[in-house]
């Protein structure tokens, strides 16, 4: 056999002029213009970010209101837990404007801003020129990819693990071009190990700072582990933290609050993951059909070979390309190697989320942009000219990434937008029906409810959520009996379904057994602590047997863990009302309307309660809005006398 032909000759991608080659570890001294581009990375990720900032919890979010551990600062914060340093952040949060999302999606974006930042400095000191790493900066910060990972609260895991990745690798490159450089390691170190308290995803930045250190710092591996071994034995040790905290329980990315399906076994899951990878790539290039939920199904056979053949034709055919650009080499590394604990051998039970494209997409955006600058400088239309082409077209691309980022920001504005933009396109996902058939409950929509949760069961009949969804439609359908079928159906199938046992409680309520509904609901407490329904569920039980106080107390709690909730505001008002303290009660009934204006059957409980503390006008106008808001109500309204002439 002929010997095999030798790989192509590489591209020659440098950086402009004579900062092809680098010093290592250093940055050249920055023009008077270049002082302002950290402004404009800040002032990019302002701008793509800022209809995000009163976008609601959505979700998984939920679990911020509804776990204790996060509305306090203790040791029960961070027990428990593979990401106590991002559950501490969330309890600070809490601390600082308690359940308000505005304060939460602060932060998300401010950490956003400063890993575009740390980005930034890397890339500067691995081109030794501004303006290249800028354009990486600003590319990689405003791609809408990143929006899962930043306006979706919960994913701040992925953000500030990949603030302090960039950190860590920031200070090593610091540390290398320093006199003294022990205090830079020791924080690259610090950074490390605070990373590995957010994701285990950090586990691969030994490796990434030994691989940038043997690449652009050291020259060989040899001489990289001579001149700084005591800092990657440092960084190395690191790896005891996740372990530690691994070790017996389980992996939080191995489960979701919101989107819990089966496991997926080893097998199934790398099979499937090449197909995963090229349409992470190709949302790379076209950031369109951004999807929150996949549901992606397990690869099968033509769906397995032609992705991980054309994958691996991919990656092999850069890697020779760049035989003798090891720093090119270095960004193709990079990409594998950050994307290797989520897109690999691991079996998480979901195999696609954009969020994990967050730190991958920063070695991506490095070749895009020095692929974009060589060919212009290939092109010889001189220096001037080449300048102006290229920072119009970094404009423009930062420009249609950000319109995109706040489009995709836009579908976060409600459950019911983000879960009919995710039916669109995958309409195959029955998680993605169930959570329509909730939203639109939410909304008040019940056909839809019922149609969308209906679907669900179409495509998984074992689908424990949607069997929740669907009796809670037909409850409001006054179907009490169908509905209690579907929660016991739900329970059989996931027995620690705390909303099956609140909404079987409900449906007992509805026919006023409310003796019954009580078990129920002290179960979906017990399986789920901070469940601010079930607890005004079950205040609304007590009263009916007298406990008052303890109603009192539950009405409150709930209130307190979800404050945009206004029946234990209404209901708390009724207690007050029914114990003779119609001003307190008025409170209530106000606060509940502030939250909710059109809830007529409190407009109606607010005017007896003002019409008995002698405010007789004001209660004949909450009486007449009440009718107007729900016209059956006249013969009540008539018979209590709050109408003229009644």
């Amino acid at each position: 056999m002929p010997p095999a032909a030798p790989c192509p000759p590489a591209a020659r991608l440098a950086a402009p002029g004579p900062a092809a080659r680098l010093p290592r570890g250093s940055a050249p001294r920055p023009r008077p213009v270049e002082r302002l581009f950290p402004l404009l990375i800040i002032g990019v990720v302002a701008l793509a970010y800022a209809n995000a900032l009163h976008t609601p919890f959505l979700f998984d979010d939920a679990a911020i209101l509804e776990n204790p551990a996060l509305h306090e600062l203790s040791w029960a914060t961070v027990r428990g837990t593979s990401r106590p340093l991002v559950q501490l952040s969330f309890a600070l949060d809490w601390a600082l404007g308690g359940a308000a999302p505005l304060g939460y999606h602060v932060v998300n974006t401010v950490v956003h801003g400063l890993a575009a930042l740390a980005l930034y400095g890397i890339a500067a000191r691995s081109t030794g020129t501004a303006p290249l790493a800028l354009a990486i900066a600003l590319v990689w910060a405003a791609h809408p990819l990143q929006t899962e990972s930043v306006t979706y609260v919960v994913q701040r895991a992925e953000s500030l693990m990949g603030l302090l990745y960039f950190t860590t690798l920031w200070c090593v490159i610091r540390g290398a071009a320093a006199a003294r450089p022990a205090s830079w390691y020791a924080a690259a170190v610090a950074a490390c190990a605070l990373g590995m308290l957010c994701k285990p995803v950090m586990v691969t930045a030994p490796l990434l700072v030994l691989l940038y250190d043997r690449t652009f710092l050291a020259g060989s591996w040899r001489a990289a582990w001579r001149r700084r071994r005591r800092l990657h034995l440092g960084l190395f040790a690191t790896w005891s933290l996740p372990a530690l905290l691994l070790l017996g329980q389980e992996h939080e990315s191995a489960a979701t609050a919101g989107f819990a399906i089966r496991d997926l076994s080893l097998a199934e899951f790398a099979s499937s993951q090449p197909g995963v990878i090229l349409h992470y790539l190709r949302l790379v290039v076209l950031p369109y059909g951004l999807v929150l939920d996949y549901g992606w199904p397990p690869a099968r056979g033509f769906g397995v070979t032609a992705p991980a053949l054309l994958l691996a034709a991919g990656i092999g055919g850069l890697l020779c390309a760049f035989r003798a650009r090891p720093r090119l080499r270095f960004l193709v590394l990079a990409f594998l190697l950050t994307l290797a604990p989520s897109s690999s051998v691991v079996p998480i039970r979901d195999l696609a989320f954009e969020h994990r494209m967050y730190l991958p997409l920063a070695p991506l955006a490095a070749l895009l942009v020095v692929g974009g600058w060589t060919a212009l400088r290939r092109a010889r239309l001189g220096t001037a000219a080449t300048r102006r082409i290229a920072a119009a077209a970094l404009a423009a691309v930062v420009a249609v990434l950000g319109a995109l980022t706040i489009a995709r920001n836009h579908d976060y504005r409600s459950p019911r937008a983000m879960w009919t933009d995710v039916t669109a396109k995958r309409p195959a996902n029955a998680r993605a029906w169930s959570n329509l058939a909730e939203a639109d409950l939410a909304a008040g929509a019940v056909d839809a409810a019922l149609d969308a949760a209906r679907r669900a069961l179409a495509i998984d009949p074992s689908y424990a959520a949607a069997h929740v969804h669907l009796g809670r439609a037909l409850g409001e359908r006054g179907d009490a009996a169908a509905a209690i079928a579907h929660y016991a159906e739900a329970i059989r199938l996931q027995p620690d379904s705390p909303d099956a046992y609140n909404d079987w409680g409900t449906a007992l309520a509805d026919q006023k057994r409310f003796a019954e509904a009580e078990p129920y609901y002290r179960t979906a407490l017990r399986l789920r602590p901070g469940f601010a329904e079930a607890m005004n569920n079950l205040a609304v039980a007590l009263v009916q047997r007298g406990e008052h106080r303890e109603a009192a107390a539950l009405y409150r709690e709930a209130i307190r863990l979800a404050p945009d909730y206004a029946e234990p505001h209404s209901n708390l008002g009724n207690l007050h009302f029914r114990e003779g303290r119609a001003a307190a009660a008025i409170a209530e009934y106000e606060r509940a309307l502030a939250l909710r204006p059109d809830y007529a059957a409190v407009r109606f409980n607010l005017a007896l309660a003002l019409r008995q503390e002698g405010r007789g006008d004001e209660a004949r106008a909450q009486a007449a809005a009440a009718l107007r808001l729900q016209p059956d109500l006249d013969d009540v309204v008539r018979r209590a006398g709050l109408l003229p002439g009644s």
